[in-house]
C-alpha cells in the first residue's frame, strides 16, 4: 500500500492530503458539535424537570399539606402542572407511592411500573445524598427521572418527576441523520477541495516544466510567468527566470566567442593557406617568393599562437578560482617600472607608489599580468603625446592601483563593451595594431577573481584612467603570509 501510495503522482498525494485534512476537520467538528448539543439538550431536560418539581413543591407548601390524605384533596388541582408525556409520583421514605399523577396512562404505564419497581431499590441512596436523577431505557423507551425531597408534616420523602425523551431523542435521530448526510456532502467537497487544492499548488511548478520543455524545443528565450503575490512558488518562478537570464546571457556570449574566434582565427589561417599556394606553384624555382612566403607563414603563424594563448588565457581566468593569497605589490610595481622603461624608452613614465607595507589578496603574476595589459594598451593607444601614469596609494581600507595616458580614448557609448571578449571600439585602429581584444577581458576576470574591483573613466582625444582595487592587510614581519598575521 505505502509503494502504490509513493507511485502516485505528486497530484494525486496532494489530493489525498489534502482530503484527508479537510475531511477529518469536518469530523471533528461535527462530533464535538454533536456532542455539544446532546449535553446541551439534555441539561435542558433536566434543568425542566427540576424547575417542575420545584414549582410542585411549592404549591404544596401553599396548600398547607401536612397528612397524606392532603395530596388526595388536591389531587385535581395538580393535574395543571403536568406536561405531555410526563408523570409525577410522591412516595413516603418506605417508597411507597402516595400519589400518581399522569396525563396519559396508556402511554406512561410501561415507564412509571418500572420506575416504581426500581424506586424500592434506589431511593435509601438518594436519600443519602448518592443519586440525583435516573436516565434509563424500558424498551425501546428512554425516561429521565428527577427526584426532589419532600419534607411537610406527616408527608415525609420525594417527589418523583419522570419525563418521557421522546422530542429529545427524534430530535437527535434526525440531528444525527442531517450531520451523516452533511458528511457524505463535505467528503464530496473535501475531495473537490483537495483537488482544486493540489491543482493550484501545482500550477506553478506545472508552468515551470511547460517552460522547460519550451526552452528544450525552442531556445533560451522563454520565460516562466510571475504573479506578484510573494510566496515561495512566486519566488521560485522569480529565482528560475534570473536564472534564465544568466543562462541565455553566458550562452549568448559565447556563441558570440566563437563566431568571433572563428573569425579572428580565419584570417592568419587564409594567409598561410594562401602563402602555401603560391610556394607550391611558384616557390620550388624562384627563391624570392619562397623566402618572402616563408617570413608571411611564420609571422601569421606567431599571431596565431598569439591568439590561442590569449584565449587560454581567458578560459583560465574565467574557470579557476582565485585562492587566498597575499601578496606584498611594492617590488611588483617597482620591477614593472623597471622593465616598462627598458621595453618604452620612448614613453615617459610617471609614477607615485605609496604603498609600503601592505599585503593584497591577488597572485603576484597575476597582479604583474593585469598591469602589463593596462601599460601595453596605454602605450598601443597613445599617439601624439607619449605619457602614461602609474600610480598607487591607499584610501581607507582599499589599495588602489590605477594606469592613464593621454591617447585617444574611448567613446561613452563603447564603456560598457570594453572588456567583453573581441570587442574593439575602433576595430580598423586596434587591427592595425595587432590586438585581439582579449586583454582587458582577461584583466577583469583575474581581478574579479580575486574579489578586486575594476572602473575606467575616458574621453575621446584626451586619454583613459584604468583603475583597480583591493582590499588590503598590513604586513606582520615585514612579509605577507596567507593572510597576513595568521
Amino acid at each position: 500500500m505505502k509503494r502504490f501510495f509513493q507511485s502516485l503522482p505528486i497530484r494525486w498525494q496532494m489530493t489525498f492530503w489534502a482530503f484527508l485534512l479537510l475531511f477529518s476537520l469536518f469530523i471533528f467538528y461535527n462530533f464535538v458539535q454533536f456532542y455539544l448539543l446532546q449535553r446541551w439538550f439534555y441539561q435542558l431536560e433536566r434543568d425542566a424537570a427540576n424547575a417542575k418539581g420545584e414549582e410542585i413543591l411549592f404549591f404544596l407548601s401553599q396548600q398547607g399539606v401536612k397528612e397524606p390524605s392532603d395530596l388526595q384533596r388536591i389531587r385535581p388541582l395538580l393535574y395543571r402542572f403536568l406536561d405531555e408525556n410526563q408523570t409525577v409520583k410522591i412516595m413516603n421514605r418506605k417508597g411507597e407511592i402516595l400519589l400518581t399523577l399522569q396525563e396519559n396512562e396508556n402511554q406512561m404505564n410501561e415507564g412509571a411500573q418500572m420506575n416504581q419497581e426500581s424506586s424500592f431499590f434506589d431511593l435509601f441512596d438518594w436519600l443519602r445524598g448518592k443519586e440525583e436523577g435516573l436516565d434509563f431505557w424500558n424498551g425501546e423507551t428512554h425516561f429521565l427521572s428527577i427526584r426532589r425531597k419532600i419534607s411537610l408534616g406527616n408527608v415525609q420523602g420525594v417527589v418523583e418527576i419522570i419525563n418521557r425523551m421522546d422530542r429529545y431523542d427524534q430530535f437527535m435521530k434526525q440531528f444525527f441523520l442531517l450531520m451523516l448526510g452533511g458528511t457524505g456532502i463535505a467528503s464530496l467537497l473535501s475531495l473537490l477541495g483537495g483537488a482544486w487544492l493540489a491543482r493550484k499548488l501545482l500550477t506553478p511548478i506545472r508552468s515551470l516544466s511547460d517552460a522547460m520543455q519550451r526552452i528544450g524545443r525552442g531556445g533560451f528565450h522563454e520565460r516562466v510567468p510571475v504573479k506578484e503575490n510573494h510566496d515561495e512558488l512566486s519566488r521560485l518562478s522569480i529565482a528560475f527566470n534570473q536564472m534564465m537570464d544568466r543562462v541565455e546571457e553566458s550562452f549568448l556570449k559565447q556563441k558570440q566567442f566563437v563566431e568571433d574566434a572563428s573569425h579572428e582565427l580565419r584570417t592568419p589561417l587564409a594567409a598561410i593557406e594562401g602563402h602555401l599556394s603560391l610556394l607550391e606553384r611558384w616557390g620550388k624555382e624562384e627563391p624570392e617568393v619562397l623566402n618572402e612566403s616563408l617570413k608571411a607563414s611564420l609571422f601569421e603563424t606567431k599571431r596565431l599562437k598569439r591568439l590561442v594563448n590569449e584565449l587560454l588565457e581567458v578560459s583560465r581566468a574565467e574557470r579557476e578560482g582565485e585562492e587566498e593569497y597575499w601578496t606584498d605589490p611594492l617590488p611588483i610595481l617597482q620591477q614593472i617600472e623597471r622593465n616598462f622603461r627598458s621595453l618604452y624608452p620612448e614613453v615617459t613614465l610617471h609614477t607615485d607608489l605609496k604603498v609600503e607595507g601592505i599585503c593584497l589578496p591577488v597572485r603576484g603574476e597575476h597582479l604583474e599580468q593585469i598591469l602589463y595589459i593596462f601599460l601595453e594598451n596605454a602605450v598601443k593607444y597613445s599617439e601624439d603625446e607619449k605619457e602614461v601614469s602609474l600610480t598607487a596609494s591607499l584610501e581607507g581600507d582599499r589599495c588602489l592601483i590605477s594606469v592613464s595616458d593621454r591617447g585617444i580614448g574611448i567613446a561613452k557609448e563603447d564603456l560598457p563593451y570594453i572588456f567583453d571578449r573581441f570587442y574593439r571600439a575602433d576595430k580598423a585602429r586596434s587591427s592595425a595594431k595587432g590586438g585581439y581584444g582579449l586583454g582587458l577581458a582577461i584583466a577583469k576576470r583575474l581581478v574579479e577573481r580575486s574579489g578586486g574591483s575594476i572602473k575606467v573613466n575616458s574621453q575621446l582625444s584626451k586619454g583613459t584612467r584604468i583603475e583597480v582595487g583591493w582590499r588590503f592587510e598590513r604586513q606582520k614581519g615585514n612579509h605577507c603570509t596567507s593572510p597576513p598575521g595568521k
